[in-house]
């Protein structure tokens, strides 16, 4: 886990059917782990059908929360960041 507001970390989910990640900055993380609400765009992903963007949201609600959906309105997965299917990471560069 980075806590350097400079650096990246990536989000991954694991939602029983695939994984799911997105990369943030280091101050983008800082304001999630002090319990900020933030929502971000992740970079979408192409299902069976056709390409789905997908919507980041952490801390709506109670404070460590993680919720990934898509514009389509599917639901991905929902659950606290410090649960045992989501791993944050400090990709090296």
């Amino acid at each position: 886990m980075n806590d350097d507001q400079s650096g990246a970390v990536v989000i991954t989910v694991d939602y029983q059917y695939d994984i799911h990640s997105i990369r943030l900055s280091g101050r983008t993380y800082a304001r999630i782990k002090a319990g900020k609400p933030v929502t971000i765009r992740g970079q979408g992903f192409f299902n069976e059908e056709r390409w789905e963007v997908d919507r980041w949201r952490f801390n709506h609600g109670d404070q460590g929360t993680v919720c990934v959906f898509t514009d389509e309105g599917r639901d991905i997965f929902e659950g606290y960041l410090d649960a045992g299917d989501v791993w944050v990471d400090s990709p090296e560069l």
